[in-house]
């Protein structure tokens, strides 16, 4: 429910960023020459015998140190190809499986890129789930070991096993909660049409979801029940059903009861007077019980829950 906050693009950090991510793949790529003389195959030779032995170079002409740090935009593009291709050359299990093994994720490149995304925790403000924010998700070191640990998963966005060329791509990963990547999201993604994935990835530049939905706090006269929902608008409305945030937050309405009783109990005048008796500034006082600010600067999980059910 939240981006992932990447560094501006074009400036140095998010260049460091990115250069440190290739990294990973640096003595991979290119064909090599073993001690015995033995000459191995990198990870760009492979992929363009592939795409010649299945007649599709022209098709799917990028590069895999493109697909490494391409947009999230351009990958979605790439994987709609992709999809389009295989089911015109209607590639066998035999001829995916060798694509797979290209592209394999679990072929020791996991725990470098799970470390990578723990290196730059801070930077890109892994704190919580970017797909609920309902569950905190944060690196921490086991003591006995000095080693970094994270208490997150890294979920492809798009799904690998119908795109095994996005298994490796920097902008197709999203740290979450293992509720949302395990029991909720797997192989599927939230769309009707392709065109609207580029919006529903908290890894795309396009993402603006916290702009384009609202929770909010219902009461039912009728049946005597408070209830939370949500106000989305398209295509965010897809991302709320498919992730079922509506009633995943509705256990929580009694945090929502409790800061509509808060906006009750103190009003303007009142803020204005505790904040003259204090000698203090009614923004001070007005955070001291609301803590929005704190919710927001410190990444507290339901931050923008807090915030819109204060400003309902």
């Amino acid at each position: 429910m939240k981006a992932i906050e990447y560094p501006s693009k074009g400036s140095k950090e998010f260049a460091n960023l990115v250069d440190d991510y290739k990294s990973i793949f640096s003595t991979d790529l290119a064909d090599r020459v073993t001690k015995r003389g033995e000459k191995r195959l990198g990870l760009e030779s492979k992929w363009k015998n592939w795409k010649r032995k299945y007649g599709c170079i022209r098709a799917l002409n990028n590069s895999v140190e493109d697909l490494l740090t391409m947009d999230f935009e351009d990958l979605v593009l790439f994987y709609e190809t992709f999809l389009r291709v295989c089911s015109k050359k209607r590639f066998t299990s035999k001829s995916l499986h060798d694509l797979h093994e290209i592209f394999k994720y679990t072929n020791k490149y996991d725990s470098k890129i799970s470390a990578f995304f723990k290196r730059h925790a801070d930077e890109l403000k892994i704190y919580t789930c970017h797909y609920c924010d309902m569950a905190y998700i944060n690196v921490y070191t086991e003591n006995s070991k000095s080693i970094a640990k994270s208490q997150f998963d890294i979920d492809h966005f798009l799904p690998k096993g119908k795109c095994p060329p996005v298994a490796l791509s920097l902008f197709n990963f999203v740290p979450s909660c293992p509720v949302c990547n395990e029991r909720i999201k797997r192989e599927d993604l939230p769309y009707v049409n392709l065109n609207e994935l580029k919006f529903l990835s908290p890894s795309s530049f396009a993402f603006d979801l916290h702009k384009r939905i609202k929770v909010k706090l219902g009461h039912s006269k009728s049946s005597r029940k408070d209830f939370i929902y949500f106000v989305a608008k398209y295509p965010y409305d897809r991302y709320v059903d498919f992730f079922h945030l509506q009633e995943r937050y509705d256990y929580h309405k009694i945090e929502a009861l409790r800061l509509e009783k808060l906006k009750k109990n103190y009003s303007r005048s009142q803020i204005a007077q505790i904040a003259k008796c204090l000698h203090r500034t009614k923004k001070e006082v007005k955070e001291d019980i609301f803590n929005q600010r704190y919710m927001q600067n410190k990444h507290r999980c339901f931050a923008k829950f807090t915030v819109d059910i204060l400003n309902q």
